[in-house]
C-alpha cells in the first residue's frame, strides 16, 4: 500500500469512528501561499465541522482573514504574527474537539512552508486536554524538509 493511500485509509477508519477528519496535500509551489496548508485543512474537513460556531469571535475574525469561506461567519481581519494564527487555530480545533475528535492528516508535509507547519505545531502545542492529532507524512527523502518538519518540539 502506498503512502497515498494508507493517508486516506487512516482518515477514513477515524472519520468511522466519529473524528472530524481534514486533510491537506500541499504542492511545491504552497510554500510562497500565505497560510495555503492551514487554509486547505479549514475547506477540508473543518469548515462544516460541529463545534464552529462555538469559537471566540477575534479568533474566527482572523481565521475569516485568512480562510474567505468564513467570511459569512465573521467580519475578517488581519494576524498580527505567526504567533496570533497558531492560537485562532487551536481555538478552532478546542471547538471542534469538543464535539468530536479531530484528526488532521497532511500528505507531502514537506511541501508546506516552515511557517505553516511550526503554527500547526505551536496550535497543537495548546491543545492540553483536546481530543486533536495531527499525522504529518514527508514525501520521500527530501534533504530540503522545512525544520519545523524535522523537529517540531516533538508535539506534532
Amino acid at each position: 500500500m502506498g503512502r497515498t493511500r494508507f493517508l486516506a485509509e487512516c482518515e477514513s477508519r477515524l472519520v468511522l469512528d466519529g473524528a472530524v477528519g481534514a486533510s491537506g496535500r500541499p504542492v511545491e509551489g504552497d510554500q510562497s501561499v500565505a497560510w495555503s496548508t492551514l487554509r486547505a485543512l479549514v475547506r477540508r474537513g473543518l469548515l462544516t465541522a460541529p463545534g464552529l460556531p462555538g469559537m471566540a469571535p477575534s479568533d474566527l475574525s482572523l481565521l475569516a482573514g485568512i480562510v474567505p469561506e468564513l467570511k459569512a461567519r465573521a467580519v475578517p481581519r488581519d494576524a498580527l504574527d505567526q504567533g496570533e494564527v497558531a492560537s485562532a487555530f487551536a481555538a478552532l480545533l478546542t471547538a471542534i474537539a469538543e464535539e468530536a475528535p479531530v484528526a488532521l492528516i497532511i500528505a507531502d508535509a514537506n511541501l508546506a512552508d516552515s511557517a505553516k507547519l511550526s503554527a500547526l505545531g505551536a496550535a497543537l502545542t495548546q491543545l492540553q486536554q483536546a481530543r486533536a492529532s495531527a499525522i504529518l507524512a514527508p514525501s520521500d527523502d527530501d534533504p530540503a524538509q522545512p525544520r519545523a518538519l524535522r523537529h517540531p518540539g516533538g508535539q506534532v
